[in-house]
């Protein structure tokens, strides 16, 4: 398999954080579940999105939302570059509804916190803030954890 060098990859990050803060908004996407919520009810022409402050706030496509579709697609573009994609990546609907819901909930509670993994990890870290550094290890350790309990390499 080949891999895009992890230089190459962090440089990447590096801009895509700097471009971030040019437009004024850290680097993260878990706002983006709260507009696409909010475009769904305006499509319904739910009265809450007008009358709520917050909720109008989130009616609008922003970059956010175009970086997460783009995301999806950087990832299929990725996955068939680099040869990482495998001939039946769902092995069953059973598994795929127990994904989707994982990811939901995760996503669920990313924005009950008010913030992303990505956005925590990588905006936080390039604030230099303690408390992204300590997220960003808890977060690591419990990838470690969970691999090896799974039989991870």
């Amino acid at each position: 398999m080949r891999f895009l060098h992890w230089f190459v990859a962090g440089a990447f990050i590096g801009i895509l954080n700097i471009l971030s803060y040019a437009v004024r908004k850290p680097l993260g996407v878990s706002t983006s579940y709260l507009t696409a919520d909010v475009l769904g009810m305006k499509a319904a022409h739910c009265p809450a999105v007008e009358e709520n402050v917050y909720l109008r706030k989130h009616s609008k496509v922003d970059y956010q939302l175009i970086m997460v579709v783009f995301m999806m697609i950087g990832g299929l573009v990725s996955a068939l570059l680099f040869g990482r994609s495998r001939s039946k990546p769902i092995r069953s609907p059973a598994a795929a509804l127990v994904q989707l819901i994982g990811g939901f909930l995760m996503l669920f509670g990313a924005r009950i916190g008010k913030g992303c993994t990505s956005g925590n990890i990588l905006s936080g870290l390039a604030q230099m803030s303690v408390s992204s550094l300590l997220f960003t290890k808890a977060t690591f350790l419990a990838g470690a954890i969970v691999a090896m309990l799974k039989g991870g390499r």
